[in-house]
């Protein structure tokens, strides 16, 4: 900006030297000339743009912060105070920020970031409610195929103990059968005996005679 001015002042002195035919010492050591006058001068408007433009940038760059503070505190009022509660109020300052809507970092940009938010969040509870439902019928079937084998192992001890009281029965039996068999060879061997005994004594009165 120094150089502009001193761009500006030099180039004022030079017209007004030459115009009432004056020499003055700018006019003397510059000599501008018509064409160092146009080089001047489109570097001075150059220069001036420049300016305007950094001028213009910073005022844009400090109306993007106003804007995102203003979202952001309206961001925060909606979320403190339900999202739903403040929707007139939302919306006006919507309505005011829509200029700047095409920001990538603007409040409709935030907005379509939360409801995205609230999607997938939504979409990953209904997920955790199905898989929630899924354990619990997986557990519901768990139960009764556990009650199943328990009514299965309590059939399976039951007949084992059938198995075992038959088989005790089954012994028990061989062994009267065994004792009515000795009983048996017993009575036949007296028989066997008695006989015997009778015809030796037969022999024996045969031949006393």
């Amino acid at each position: 900006m120094c150089e502009i001015y001193k761009l500006a002042v030099q180039y004022e002195l030079a017209v007004k030297g030459k115009g009432h035919g004056v020499a003055t010492p700018l006019t003397v050591t510059w000599q501008y000339d018509v064409e160092e006058r146009k080089a001047a001068l489109r570097r001075i408007n150059m220069e001036l743009d420049e300016a305007d433009g950094m001028a213009s940038t910073a005022e844009l760059q400090r109306n993007k912060k106003l804007a995102k503070g203003l979202h952001a505190q309206t961001s925060r009022a909606d979320l403190l105070g339900g999202g739903r509660g403040g929707g007139v109020r939302g919306r006006g300052k919507m309505d005011m920020d829509a200029p700047l809507s095409g920001d990538p970092y603007g409040p409709r940009s935030d907005r379509t970031r939360l409801l995205a938010g609230t999607t997938l969040l939504e979409d990953s509870s209904r997920r955790l409610q199905e898989s929630r439902s899924i354990v619990l019928e997986t557990q519901e079937q768990g139960m009764d195929i556990s009650s199943s084998l328990w009514v299965q192992r309590k059939q399976t001890q039951n007949a084992r103990n059938t198995l075992q009281d038959a088989d005790m029965s089954s012994d028990r039996v061989c062994d009267s059968l065994e004792k009515k068999i000795r009983r048996i060879y017993q009575q036949r061997v007296v028989v066997v005996l008695v006989r015997l005994r009778a015809r030796h004594c037969a022999l024996l009165q045969v031949f006393s005679f």
